[in-house]
């Protein structure tokens, strides 16, 4: 048995590194741009940014962080007064797979990664003389296989039942409360990540979603984008960062070495120096809810509300 386990962590190691090396000897040809002018109403947007709609979706936010900063404070005040920030609290449970089973779950999430990469690489060499938008879609697409790839082969080695245990127990009033708070966090982190990009010069680069949004000219392309990031990506990012890999960490460690980490490695797998802080405070947050919850609709649905501004975003450049 423990033959085996070695044998999937030497194999998982080889798929990383394999990961990292293409990564940095052949880097995905890039289809995107950040040409103002690509936006359909780019030169409107330069003219007059100030258009109702604009306006509106910024005074809303504005307002859901101010909330956010009062309830901030109100949970600042409880951790002085030392009293529970949430009145949830879930028994915890492990995770109920033995070592070489996880052993080989994280291997074949690894080696769907590295297939997914090669694919990608190869396949968008083959099209480096076709139009941009093939590089676009098949991005898309193969971002999209992954996901559900990842869904669907946690859920084989997982029992629903365990990830979700009351399925009535949403607490979605407490969620809201905790992504109020949640922004101003994000918004700190941003400004303090941008300082330090400043500071050693690294150039930052706008979210590949957005960036990929911003070409797109088919309906259904902008539909199974949004849906990725809305409902498909929540799900496979949660399941796999949290529901497996913070749970795994769990059973050895306490909730901050176990959050910290998944959090670290949260923040650098998606590959956006800009958003390194911001998306570390996100997944310290998507831990905490689910060590209290103990059910993965929380951090899922947390996660789906922080990224539904993303179409509203298509709204304004559309």
């Amino acid at each position: 048995m423990k033959s085996k386990r070695n044998k999937y962590i030497l194999l998982t190691t080889i798929c990383i590194f394999s990961i990292v090396l293409l990564q940095i000897l052949t880097p995905t040809p890039s289809p995107l741009t950040k040409e103002i002018n690509l936006i359909p109403n780019g030169k409107a947007l330069l003219e007059n940014p100030f258009t109702p709609f604009l306006l509106m979706f910024f005074c809303v936010y504005l307002l859901v962080i101010v909330i956010g900063l009062a309830n901030l404070i109100f949970f600042i005040t409880k951790k002085l007064t030392k009293k529970i920030f949430l009145t949830i609290q879930e028994k915890p449970t492990e995770l109920p797979l033995p070592e070489e089973k996880s052993s080989k779950l994280l291997l074949l999430i690894c080696l769907f990664v590295l297939i997914i990469y090669i694919a990608e690489i190869s396949i968008a060499k083959l099209l480096t003389p076709s139009p941009k938008m093939s590089l676009i879609n098949l991005t898309i697409f193969l971002n999209l296989a992954l996901e559900i790839t990842v869904i669907t082969t946690i859920l084989k080695f997982i029992n629903p039942s365990f990830l979700i245990p009351h399925i009535k127990k949403i607490y979605l009033p407490t969620l809201l409360q905790v992504y109020t708070v949640m922004l101003p966090l994000i918004i700190g982190a941003g400004l303090i990540n941008y300082f330090l990009l400043e500071k050693f010069g690294i150039n930052p680069s706008l979210n590949p979603a957005i960036e990929i949004l911003l070409l797109l000219k088919s309906k259904f392309s902008v539909l199974l984008i949004i849906s990725q990031v809305i409902v498909v990506g929540p799900i496979a990012e949660e399941l796999f960062f949290r529901g497996f890999i913070y749970k795994l960490l769990r059973t050895r460690y306490s909730f901050a070495p176990s959050a910290i980490l998944v959090s670290i490695i949260f923040a650098l797998i998606h590959g956006t120096p800009q958003d390194t802080l911001p998306l570390f405070i996100i997944s310290m947050i998507l831990c905490y809810v689910y060590e209290k919850t103990q059910n993965i609709l929380s951090p899922i649905i947390l996660h789906s509300i922080h990224n539904c501004p993303f179409p509203l975003f298509y709204r304004i450049i559309s």
